[in-house]
Formats: structure tokens, C-alpha cells, sequence
């Protein structure tokens, strides 16, 4: 018997559809699983998968088939998905061979599970998982090859297995010697019958839910599909939903001086509590001393993604970024988020480089080029000595010796003057502003700078697979605490998280600078355990959250504390500040090489005017000798 067929198996019979009618017990069954087949199929997708003991179905009803596909899984020793079932152990494994079966990834709608008894249902259904036609949301047919000879009697057994295999959406199909054909569906969790079907038999399911088995007679005449008046999952009765949490601010705190529920603030409990409150399920929370998880370097998962992914909790109360990921369940997503770096905080920029990077580079050029042209001018009038000394004195106290005697030259003097009062005015003005609001040399704001700093990257597992191929090499898996550390006592290390998350970890820390910009963006969504048959109906009321705008609404409120702390940081961190003597010490420096040059002019005068005296001496002399 072929096993598994990776393609579909097409019955080639060119006839219109014709329903044999069956006498025997079983026949009848199969008539009646063909007629739901018809009634629940869809134009767009009229695909079918048999699983188990199907054979004689397939030759005996041939005609019913026509040119519909077919995919087929049997009982016995599987080959052709082997690849494919080597990927569901390793995260590595999955990604070198997802492009050998992404063509194969369809998910079926229709299940036929004919088998004739409860251990082999169970492996059958195991290798019908593990397919790339699996689909736990799908409509699961399960039919007891014997049931001629049990009757009804396997229909609870059949139908827990199906549940613990989370497929919700099963009927049973048996005939009952005295009832004729029965449908058996199962519900645990409204704790109520739906309509047109009655309770047969009500157990205990998870903690004590009750978790009921109802019947209903097969009517051939019924157009209608059966599987859509039953499992309309719009409230739990109190069915337990299973939740992990783990303290991740501001997103999800935990306070511990409290009890129940009321121990968990952020946003992220606020959404998933009111979700399944208003489902009006029993919400049981663990809380984890783990973090967020990711993969590791065997391709397994860690973390909350490990308790999640095992079945131990339904849904993780902490949001994550959205990415790609197998053997979980992400839901709608609800925010916007992102990377961002944390790092030592920069060198304050000096306040005498402040002075030298003042003025721009044109405007001293312009104002050179001016003095210039006055220094030559003056020179041809007074001569060059006087001509630059009262440039200077022009220059640096908007002054001069002796007023021209010239208009010409006093208008242009006059314009000097002007010039050299506004560019004093700018000049001290901003010296002032800029000696009064410290600067910094530029930090990691971007991708480009983290990229071009070199530094080794530190963050939780979590954020690996974002930061990028290039920047992999230098990432350091650590957990937060040990993060923040290393980053502190390290001039070299960054540490890369959610952003707010950083912003809140360093609310109180001064020494350390959260970039401006995120580095990576992404949106942020829950994890749920793969096939949790309530997933739709928790996506369903989340989607509805986001569009009416309460998720933001509740974020804003949330982080408002955090954003009020944020601004006050940096207020104190770059508002004005008392002018000390320390941030004027350069100017001391200044005055000294001040005094100097004044010093130094001063006898530069001096011997300007003994050689002047000298001259006029000399020519005093020389006009006396001529007289003579």
C-alpha cells in the first residue's frame, strides 16, 4: 500500500456523481460521510485527504470521486515525509530544507480517518500531523472500520482522541442497530449542547470543566453542512486557559506584594485579560523565572518560546516581536516596537572646542577677507605698523587709535565698526548658550553607527535573530542583568533590546545613552501553543481590540509614568546649568596669551615710536647739516 503521496492522486473516471447505496453497517457510514463531504466542500477547494483503512472506499465509490484530488495517509510505514518530520525537532533543520517542501505546504480542509481501533487512530492522526496537509482547524471525519460490530460504542473514545490531538471540529459516524446512522460531536468547552443535537454523556475535562458528548441523528435528506452548527466558540463557561508570564517592564509587571490578577500591570496583561474575560474563561497564570527565548545554537527552543511550544501553557501573557517561527502560533499584531542600543554615554564636548567650532566656516572666511582688505587700505594711509595695529584693536574691541580724517575713509570705518559689533554680539551670544547647555560628541544613534563602532553586541537570545546577518558575528547572548553590567564597566559593548524596555531599565541611571532612533522595527504579537483550538476566536477579539484603538489607548496610559521620567532626564541632562569656574578655565588660558600679545604690542609700539623719534632725529639732524 503506498504510504504517503506528495502528489494527489487523481481517479480519472469521467461520470456524473453517483451515491451507491450501501446495506451493511459500515456502507452506510461511508454514504453518509460522502454526503457531508459534498455539503461541506467548497467550490474553490473541493480536496480531500484519506487517512487509515481507506482503500476499498476509494475502489467501491470511485465514481463519487471523479476528478477531485485526493491525498492519502495511511497506518503503515511512512518514507516519503521523513525530511519533512526531521524539521519539526530543529529550527536550523527547518530553514536549510523549507524550500525542498514549501510547495507541498497546503493545508487540506476535509478529513476522512477510517481506522479500526483507538491506537491506531492515535498513530494515524500523528502522521497525518506530521504532513504539510495538517490542518487542526480543518473538518475531521472519524469513522470505526467495525463499527458493525460495535455499533456506536468507540464514539467518546474517538472523539477524546481527537481532542487531545486538538481537533476540535470531528464528528463521529456510526450506525446504531436500532437509531440507524449517528453523528457524534464533542464540546469542552461551553458546557452546553448546540441545537438539533442532545447530551449523551458529560465527563470531566481540564481541571474539572465539564466536558460533554452529544448525539445527533443523521438525516440524508439535510442539505446543510454539520459541522457548522456545532463549535461556535464565542464563550468558554469558565473553561481554564493556561498562561505563562514573566516580568518584562513596562510591558508586563509583576507585583508580588499582591494576589491573583491583580499582581499584573502593562499593557500586555491588560489585553490578554480582557480578551479571555470576555470569553468568560478561568484565567490560571504561572509565572516563570525565565526569559523570552529563542533558538539556540542546536536549533532548539529556550525560554518562555520552550514553555509555550511544549504544550504548557496555552498562550504567553509577554508579547514579542513577530517572526518567523515554527511549532507556535502568532497572533494578530497589536503595536509597533523596535530595537533599540544602550551604551556608555558619550564625552562631553569641551567648551573650548565649543569656541572653535562657533562660527562657520564662510562666515570667518568673509570676515578675513574683509579685515584684509581694511588692513591695506589702512597700510597705504598710516603705513603698516599703526595699520595693524588698530585692525587688531578694530578686531578685538571694536575700536580704533585715531579716526580718519577722510570721509571716504570714514564711511568705510563706519561699516567696519558695524560689522565688527554684530559679529561680537553673535559671537558672544551663542558662546553663552553653548557654555550654558553641555553638548556631546556623537553616540550610537542608528544601524549605520552600530555598524561602523565595531562594539560588541550584548542582548537576551530573544533579539539574535534580529539584529541582522552582518551584525551576528559580534552579538553575545546574555540576560538583561548581566547586560546592563557589562555595558557600565565596558567602554566597547553595547547592549540591544526592546526600546522601551532599555529606556526603562535606565531611568535612573546617568551614565549610560539609549540611541534616538530604533534600530531594527518590528510589530509585536503573542505566542500561543501550535493547534490551540481557541486561538481563532482569542485573534478574532484581538483584531477587534487594535481597530477600536483601546490597545493604543491602554499603552499610552501604561507608559505615560515612564515617558514623564524620560522627559525630566533629559531635562536635567541638557537643560541650562549654572556657569561654573571650571567651564571657563580655558579662558584663563586665553587671557594669558591675551596679556601676552599685549605685552608684546605694547613694545612692539615702543620700538615703533623709539625708531619713529630716531628718524625724525636723523632727518632733524640731516636738514640741520644742510642749512649749515
Amino acid at each position: 500500500m503506498t504510504n504517503l503521496l506528495l502528489h494527489s492522486l487523481l481517479l480519472n473516471i469521467a461520470s456524473n456523481v453517483v451515491m451507491p447505496g450501501g446495506n451493511t453497517s459500515y456502507e452506510k457510514t461511508i454514504d453518509a460521510t460522502l454526503n457531508i463531504l459534498m455539503s461541506c466542500k467548497l467550490k474553490t477547494d473541493s480536496n480531500f485527504l484519506f487517512a487509515g483503512e481507506y482503500r476499498d472506499v476509494l475502489i467501491n465509490h470511485r465514481h463519487f470521486f471523479g476528478q477531485t484530488a485526493i491525498a492519502l495517509v495511511a497506518e503503515s510505514k511512512n518514507s516519503t515525509f521523513d525530511s519533512f518530520i526531521l524539521t519539526q525537532h530543529s529550527f536550523f533543520i527547518y530553514k536549510q530544507m523549507y524550500h525542498e517542501f514549501v510547495r507541498f505546504l497546503y493545508k487540506l480542509r476535509l478529513f476522512v480517518v477510517i481506522t479500526s481501533s483507538q491506537p491506531i487512530l492515535k498513530l494515524t492522526l500523528r502522521r497525518i500531523k506530521d504532513t504539510t496537509w495538517a490542518n487542526s482547524n480543518g473538518y475531521h471525519i472519524l469513522i470505526d472500520r467495525k463499527t458493525a460490530e460495535r455499533g456506536c460504542d468507540n464514539a467518546k473514545s474517538y472523539l477524546w482522541t481527537a481532542w487531545q490531538f486538538d481537533l476540535i471540529r470531528s464528528i463521529f459516524i456510526c450506525v446504531d442497530p436500532i437509531e440507524g446512522v449517528l453523528l457524534y460531536a464533542y464540546d469542552p468547552y461551553t458546557g452546553k449542547a448546540p441545537k438539533n443535537w442532545k447530551e449523551v454523556e458529560r465527563i470531566s475535562g481540564r481541571n474539572g470543566h465539564p466536558w460533554i458528548l452529544f448525539q445527533k441523528r443523521y438525516d440524508k435528506e439535510s442539505a446543510n453542512c454539520q459541522f457548522k452548527d456545532i463549535y461556535k466558540m464565542n464563550t468558554f463557561h469558565g473553561y481554564e486557559v493556561r498562561l505563562c508570564a514573566i516580568q518584562v517592564p513596562p510591558f508586563l509587571y509583576i507585583q508580588n506584594n499582591l494576589t491573583g490578577l491583580d499582581r499584573f500591570k502593562g499593557d500586555d496583561s491588560i489585553i490578554v485579560q480582557t480578551i479571555l474575560r470576555k470569553l468568560n474563561a478561568t484565567i490560571n497564570v504561572t509565572v516563570k523565572d525565565i526569559m523570552l527565548g529563542g533558538i539556540d545554537k542546536y536549533g532548539s527552543m529556550t525560554g518562555l518560546l520552550e514553555e509555550v511550544a511544549n504544550g504548557l501553557c496555552d498562550i504567553a501573557m509577554n508579547s514579542r516581536s513577530f517572526t518567523m517561527m515554527w511549532h507556535l502560533s502568532f497572533s494578530y499584531p497589536h503595536d509597533e516596537s523596535g530595537l533599540c542600543v544602550m551604551s556608555q554615554i558619550s564625552e562631553e564636548v569641551s567648551e573650548l572646542r565649543k569656541l572653535i567650532n562657533l562660527l562657520s566656516t564662510p562666515f570667518m572666511m568673509g570676515m578675513m577677507i574683509i579685515y584684509m582688505v581694511t588692513l591695506l587700505i589702512m597700510t597705504k594711509l598710516d603705513g603698516f605698523f599703526e595699520a595693524f595695529l588698530n585692525v587688531e584693536r578694530l578686531l578685538l574691541c571694536v575700536a580704533i587709535l585715531r579716526p580718519p580724517k577722510i570721509n571716504s575713509y570714514r564711511i568705510y570705518i563706519c561699516m567696519i565698526f558695524v560689522l565688527s559689533l554684530s559679529a561680537n554680539a553673535v559671537f558672544q551670544s551663542h558662546w553663552y548658550s553653548l557654555l550654558t547647555v553641555p553638548q556631546f560628541y556623537p553616540n550610537i544613534d542608528t544601524y549605520d553607527d552600530l555598524m561602523d563602532s565595531g562594539y560588541d553586541i550584548h542582548g537576551t537570545i530573544s533579539f539574535k535573530g534580529l539584529v541582522g546577518e552582518e551584525l551576528n558575528p559580534r552579538f553575545r547572548e546574555s540576560s538583561y542583568f548581566d547586560s546592563l553590567e557589562i555595558v557600565k564597566n565596558t567602554s566597547n559593548a553595547v547592549w540591544i533590546s526592546d526600546c522601551l524596555n532599555v529606556q526603562f531599565r535606565l531611568i535612573n541611571e546617568t551614565n549610560l545613552y539609549v540611541s534616538r532612533y530604533k534600530i531594527r522595527e518590528f510589530v509585536s504579537s503573542y505566542i500561543a501553543r501550535e493547534n490551540w483550538p481557541i486561538f481563532r476566536t482569542f485573534n478574532k477579539n484581538l483584531q477587534r481590540l487594535v481597530e477600536a484603538g483601546l490597545i493604543a489607548m491602554w499603552k499610552r496610559r501604561t507608559i505615560a509614568y515612564l515617558q514623564r521620567k524620560l522627559q525630566l532626564k533629559i531635562l536635567n541632562t541638557t537643560g541650562f546649568k549654572i556657569l561654573r569656574f571650571k567651564h571657563l578655565d580655558f579662558s584663563f588660558y586665553i587671557l594669558i596669551i591675551g596679556n601676552t600679545c599685549a605685552i608684546l604690542v605694547f613694545f612692539m609700539e615702543l620700538m615703533v615710536h623709539r625708531y619713529r623719534e630716531n628718524i625724525n632725529r636723523i632727518i632733524k639732524k640731516n636738514r640741520s647739516l644742510k642749512l649749515n
